[in-house]
């Protein structure tokens, strides 16, 4: 290859300078290169007749408006590629498997830091404790799991009232439980569906 490229130089300075100017364009680029070699392969084929130079010129011409728009050849590929990963379908999640999945998150940023669900700790394990809150009995016209809501959204309301199981559970610990006036019912109901089932598989 160096050999062609000498004698090229020699014998035709300004098809030598042309060619040097198309390998100054294409120093990160493989295509132009590869196509510098063909005109190579030409002029080494049909030993430098005129017309040779007018072939060289049209590549060089054709490799110019390909720097100058920048197109990328590859392109059309990616864009398919890109389309059929958009035509995936998300897998498909049960409405139970949903619940499960919100009221974990919930009790991860609301509950953890105090609740175990299995073991005790700075606050009761919460597993079963809707059926504990339900054992206590109603109250005030009230049934124990709605006490326990009370209770979970502002536990002086529960003392206040005088229920004798609130005010066991605040006698019990040495810390006062936090305050989550903003739960829902719904929340709430999903923290405990996740609680009684904490073993439920992942989607």
């Amino acid at each position: 290859m160096l050999r062609i490229e000498r004698a090229i130089r020699s014998k035709r300075p300004s098809l030598s300078l042309a060619m040097e100017r198309v390998v100054a364009r294409s120093a990160d680029r493989e295509r132009p290169v590869f196509a510098f070699r063909i005109c190579i392969t030409y002029i080494r084929a049909v030993k430098q007749k005129w017309y040779v130079e007018f072939l060289i010129i049209v590549v060089m011409i054709v490799m110019a408006i390909i720097f100058a728009l920048n197109i990328d050849f590859s392109s059309s590929s990616k864009t398919s590629g890109v389309n059929s990963t958009e035509n995936v379908k998300p897998k498909t999640v049960s409405p139970e498997k949903e619940r499960w999945l919100e009221g974990r998150s919930i009790f991860r940023s609301h509950c953890a830091s105090c609740h175990n669900i299995k073991y005790d700790g700075v606050g009761p394990p919460l597993k079963g404790v809707a059926d504990r809150w339900k054992k206590a009995g109603s109250y005030q016209g009230k049934t124990g799991g709605q006490w326990m809501k009370i209770w979970i959204r502002n536990w002086h309301d529960v003392v206040d009232a005088k229920y004798k199981y609130g005010i066991d559970m605040a006698n019990s610990r040495p810390a006062q439980m936090n305050i989550f006036v903003e739960l829902t019912d719904k929340q709430i109901d999903d923290i405990l569906f996740y609680t009684e089932s904490p073993d439920m598989a992942h989607p």
